[in-house]
């Protein structure tokens, strides 16, 4: 019974960020008003159809293993599952592409415009678990011969999508705490400072050593014998070190 309200909370949080972001736009002020309110009648209605149908009536007992009445009655809650399921859904559609526009208005460069939008397709899976949860309902109503384990799938894409609704709703704040106190720590510039020039020594390595953009040749030993002018090094010529011919 309870499970409606939590969804309901944690969507609301979406919403209320949504508000605190584009607020001073009236269109998406009035669209998050309204993704408000029918997400409160979607998931508070519930409550009601759930305690007229599944509560023990007076002089009527709470134990189900002894024939409760309201066994039979709580039943027909699975025909509200249905029409609260697609509600889910439209309002998961509603909170994925409600900031779109948005965003792609917005005067950044294409590759900032990508990363606020990649913040907020994490509803994308909340929408998959939401359609998921619904054909288990449907499911539910053709009577499977393991309801049980029916209703056990349906409750696993229920609570995803809600811890869904939740991590959409942190991840703004969570991407501006890891900017602030997380890459700007002084182990984390340390740690990518060495690794950015470890990458960049093993990129940069030449097959022969360079020396302000000529290969440098091995020092010249009394042993070793001097490269004559025809003598190429495949970029330029080393003279040798004999002593010029006096002209007569």
């Amino acid at each position: 019974m309870l499970l409606g309200p939590t969804i309901f909370f944690s969507k609301e949080a979406i919403f209320l960020l949504y508000f605190e972001i584009f607020h001073v736009k009236p269109a998406m002020r009035t669209a998050i008003i309204i993704g408000m309110v029918f997400t409160g009648l979607v998931y508070w209605t519930g409550i009601i159809i759930e305690s007229i149908f599944c509560a023990a009536h007076v002089g009527e007992s709470w134990d189900p293993l002894a024939g409760a009445p309201e066994t039979q009655r709580c039943s027909k809650t699975e025909y509200w599952g249905i029409v609260q399921g697609a509600g889910a859904i439209l309002i998961d559609l509603f909170i994925f592409f409600l900031p779109i526009p948005n965003i792609l208005r917005l005067q950044l460069p294409l590759r900032r415009k990508l990363q606020v939008l990649g913040i907020f397709m994490t509803a994308l899976m909340g929408i998959l678990a939401s359609v998921f949860a619904e054909v288990y309902r449907v499911q539910l109503l053709t009577e499977p011969a393991d309801e049980l384990w029916v209703q056990a799938e349906q409750l696993i894409c229920v609570v995803c999508e809600n811890w869904v609704a939740v991590i959409v709703s942190c991840m703004p704040a969570f991407a501006n705490f890891c900017r602030i106190y997380i890459g700007e720590s002084q182990f984390f510039i340390s740690f990518r400072s060495q690794l950015q020039s470890l990458i960049g020594t093993s990129a940069s390595t030449p097959r022969d050593r360079v020396t302000n953009g000529y290969p440098t040749q091995p020092p010249h030993t009394g042993n070793s014998k001097p490269l004559d002018s025809t003598t190429s090094t495949g970029i330029y010529f080393k003279l040798d070190e004999r002593k010029p011919t006096s002209v007569v």
